[in-house]
């Protein structure tokens, strides 16, 4: 009934044709961009339950001109097309000079249009001026181009194109359609002073209507965080671990700027054996400074139900491993998804060589400040509310929401587990944001750097005194096996080294080798998600 009311507006409205293509438009934009070679291309879907036959797509300019076509011999049902137009020289210019350009498809089985959406005017601007002779004109377009991927979003039909710009469900704020239409009036003018002029006016515009944030500074920390057990077992953790580093050191090798950070000692030992070419290199990194030791233990363990003793012992074996291959223990205390966190932790990081500590659940505080152990003990901490994130084009929100009153953002960045860590869009839009004016300063670092400098605030910052408890309760009584096991695990290992010592005053050997690897087994499987029950078994 619907239906046949909905028709006979249409019908009496006499836009059949407009009103049809707006509620059922067969195929729908999923993504647009101009790339740095002035390509106008375009990722579609056919929404329809229709198969289109020789179906074409062909770009005009406002008033019809034709900027070519494509031509696909079959469109299946949600099938993906990628559809491209090359744009040579001034072209880019002239086909967004008279109005929006348009996208006509044409077969047996349908046929519709829409507009390229008018925000893609800066994005034609920019990415023109980029390839202009002149060099200030092409740098010029260069931090244009910055400034729209990071100040003005393109979008297309109310869909973010967060595989551009990394900001994922947010659309244009404005799409400066008069003053893309006058800029690109001047681009077409043979005069290069005038075409500049444009330029830094249009840079300036966007810039201005944004709050100023050159007085902060944002430190991206790259990181893999990687659960040793969860959704899979031995083997494939394995396998994650060998991916995530390679990754990390195939980025380090490629950007200049990239630096990378990662805890947990059993994962390098874990490198150390199944990879020993990727392991020398990492080692060659953290000599130079670019690969960050974190966490100095064995595993980021569960300390509520570990032992003090397996907690020590963790810290113990992870430093001394550290110092071992490396030349340098961890500096920074790393358990970001841990479900809670012991009083007598900043007692033992201290005496564990760590005077600083990231983490993420059950924080009294968002951002910078000092945590107080139950002896007096401290460490500057720090919370955010993901360990695992992209570098939205938004961040400097947090700022305001997150850390408000607060000079130094630290933002983990990173696709954990099987990601690899930064993809590398997040390192092109690193390079992006620093090419802006009234954005925060923003590299990539170490979150030894960033506590250093946020030390220079200590008096500044809240403090927290005890524990920081509870989340996810359940975790401590489910799967009671595991919890019994290792118990029992602790309590014999203490009784191992007390007799074995006996033992090796009156007649044999201490078997330290053999002990330390057991202890190694009890604190990698003390790991956040294996001993509160969390993962499969």
């Amino acid at each position: 009934m619907n239906k046949v009311i909905l028709l006979s507006i249409i019908l009496l409205s006499g836009s059949f044709q407009v009103v049809f293509s707006q509620t059922s438009q067969l195929i729908r934009t999923l993504k647009c961009d101009i790339t740095n070679q002035n390509t106008l291309y375009f990722q579609l879907i056919n929404e329809s339950s229709l198969t289109a036959s020789k179906i074409t797509f062909a770009l005009t300019d406002g008033k019809g001109k034709s900027y070519g076509n494509v031509q696909f011999n079959e469109l299946c049902p949600q099938q993906h097309v990628t559809v491209e137009f090359p744009l040579s020289g001034k072209n880019i210019y002239h086909l967004f000079s008279n109005g929006l350009p348009k996208i006509a498809y044409k077969s047996k089985a349908m046929s519709g249009q829409f507009d390229i959406p008018a925000e893609m005017q800066l994005l034609a601007i920019a990415k023109g001026a980029k390839n202009e002779p002149d060099n200030e004109l092409a740098n010029l377009g260069e931090k244009l181009d910055a400034t729209v991927a990071v100040y003005n979003c393109v979008a297309y039909e109310g869909y973010p194109v967060h595989e551009l710009i990394n900001r994922k469900y947010t659309t244009v704020d404005n799409p400066y359609k008069d003053l893309s239409e006058k800029t690109i009036s001047e681009m077409l003018t043979g005069d290069v002073s005038r075409k500049k002029d444009a330029l830094k006016h249009v840079i300036a515009t966007i810039e201005g209507d944004r709050k100023d944030y050159s007085g902060k500074s944002i430190y991206l920390i790259s990181h893999a965080h990687q659960d040793l057990y969860w959704l899979w077992g031995h083997q494939e953790s394995g396998k994650m671990m060998q991916d995530n580093l390679r990754q990390a050191v195939a980025f380090l090798k490629e950007f200049p700027q990239y630096r990378f950070s990662q805890s947990q000692t059993a994962i390098y030992r874990e490198i150390e054996k199944s990879d020993p070419k990727v392991f020398e290199e990492i080692k060659g990194f953290v000599s130079d400074g670019r690969f960050e030791l974190l966490g100095g233990q064995w595993s980021e363990g569960d300390n509520n139900l570990s032992s003090g003793e397996a907690t020590v012992r963790s810290f113990l074996l992870g430093q001394r491993y550290y110092q071992s291959r490396f030349g340098k223990m961890a500096k920074v205390g790393w358990l970001p998804d841990n479900f809670g966190h012991i009083g007598q932790l900043p007692q033992l990081l201290n005496q564990a060589g760590i005077d600083y500590y990231y983490f993420n659940r059950c924080a009294p505080h968002s951002g910078s400040f000092v945590w107080e152990g139950i002896d007096g003990s401290k460490v500057l901490a720090y919370s955010n509310p993901s360990y695992v994130t992209h570098l939205r084009t938004n961040i400097c929100d947090d700022f305001e929401y997150l850390i408000p009153g607060q000079e130094r953002l630290f933002h983990v960045l990173g696709v954990g587990d099987h990601g690899g860590g930064p993809t590398r869009l997040d390192i092109e839009t690193e390079r992006q944001m620093q090419k802006i004016n009234r954005f925060p300063a923003i590299q990539f670092t170490s979150a030894e750097e960033f506590f250093k400098d946020a030390s220079l605030n200590m008096d500044k910052y809240p403090i927290h005194k005890g524990e920081m408890q509870f989340i996810f309760e359940g975790c401590y009584s489910s799967v009671s096996g595991i919890k019994e096991g290792n118990r029992n695990g602790e309590a014999r290992l203490f009784e191992s080294e007390i007799l074995n010592s006996l033992n090796h005053i009156y007649f044999d050997k201490y078997p330290s080798k053999k002990l330390n690897e057991a202890w190694e087994k009890l604190t990698f499987n003390q790991f956040h998600d294996i001993l509160p029950g969390s993962s499969i078994f």
